[in-house]
């Protein structure tokens, strides 16, 4: 069996565990983990994930390149994945993009940047190097205040991730997310990133942008997203989005995880409900979802055969359950293992 490697410029999709790499042929496969809260990473941390993930493609014989991911919301997340040995970095920046930005007057937009030139986020007469070429003063200001604190947080994750991996040899792929923000990305946002993250020295490999709210997370489409020009903006760096170089597969292992659950041990999965409307209220807010808290405290109780139906084939289960993943996995992380693999 090939060690997980960086993947570089080749095609790769995310996965999660359970896996069946022999789907994904013709993408290289990325084993994308998310580390719980303190008391689950102190249960299954980034070691006992690599070794679950190693064994499953021993088992499959799987014989070509893959990668060893995990997702970085925390620079302690980037040290402790890079210390086991990862190979695939995402930095979950949506949580750090500034909201604001879009709704601003010019004279808050003014009064932030300066603000972010003081942080040492921009040097002063940063925005020269921008004008002229198709951007305008204000597109620039909301820009630069949408994505500087997310810009500087990468370069910090990044630090810790190369702090750690000194000596290792082939730099990592380093994947930059902002695909659940609040709006979708546009043209000229994804100029303005690329152009920082290089300017930055962040070596992004792979930036997945919002795709606007039909395609939220949980939501089922056979539509393909509006991103031409896309992969051109931001060449070297590999776009990810459906049907580009990178495709995102990791929801679809959550899943097939949870109607597993739901079909083998019904009264675990409604702990897990009832774990995840208790947490969705202060979640939500970091999410760009249809389903309302409204909407999550009016679900129905369905007998224990139509439970993966009503919650795993409905947007409305499937956002909530989702995007409160991790606060579920705090309490029951070692019984959700037990049932089912953890992706």
């Amino acid at each position: 069996m090939i060690a997980p490697t960086p993947l570089g410029h080749r095609s790769s999709v995310a996965l999660g565990l359970p896996i069946e790499p022999t789907l994904y042929t013709e993408r290289a496969p990325v084993i994308l983990h998310r580390l719980g809260g303190e008391k689950d990473r102190e249960r299954c941390g980034p070691r006992e994930l690599r070794e679950a993930t190693c064994a499953a493609f021993e088992k499959a014989g799987w014989p070509e390149h893959w990668g060893l991911g995990g997702v970085c919301v925390e620079m302690d997340d980037a040290a402790n994945f890079a210390i086991a040995g990862y190979s695939w970095f995402t930095f979950d920046l949506a949580p750090r993009l500034d909201a604001f930005a879009d709704e601003a007057s010019l004279d808050a937009l003014d009064a932030r940047i300066v603000a972010l030139e003081d942080s040492g986020c921009y040097k002063l007469g940063w925005h020269e190097a921008y004008l002229g070429e198709g951007f305008d003063e204000e597109a620039l200001a909301r820009a630069a205040v949408k994505f500087g604190p997310a810009l500087a947080h990468a370069e910090q994750m990044q630090q810790a991730m190369r702090t750690m991996w000194s000596g290792r040899g082939e730099l990592p792929d380093i994947e930059i997310n902002i695909a659940r923000a609040l709006r979708r990305t546009t043209a000229l946002e994804l100029r303005f990133l690329a152009r920082e993250l290089n300017r930055r020295g962040v070596w992004a490999s792979v930036l997945a942008p919002c795709l606007g709210p039909d395609f939220q997370p949980g939501l089922i489409t056979d539509e393909l997203p509006d991103v031409a020009g896309f992969a051109e903006i931001l060449s070297p760096i590999r776009l990810a989005a459906p049907g580009a170089s990178h495709l995102d597969q990791t929801d679809a292992a959550l899943f097939a995880t949870l109607r597993r659950i739901a079909e083998n041990d019904p009264s675990l999965f409604r702990e897990i409900l009832l774990a995840a409307r208790n947490a969705f209220p202060l979640i939500c807010t970091g999410w760009h979802l249809s389903v309302s808290d409204e909407d999550v405290q009016t679900m129905p109780q369905p007998d224990d055969d139509a439970l993966a139906a009503t919650f795993l084939d409905h947007p409305h289960g499937r956002q909530l359950l989702l995007s409160t993943w991790e606060a579920v996995c705090e309490p029951l992380g070692e019984r959700i293992r037990a049932c089912a693999p953890l992706p």
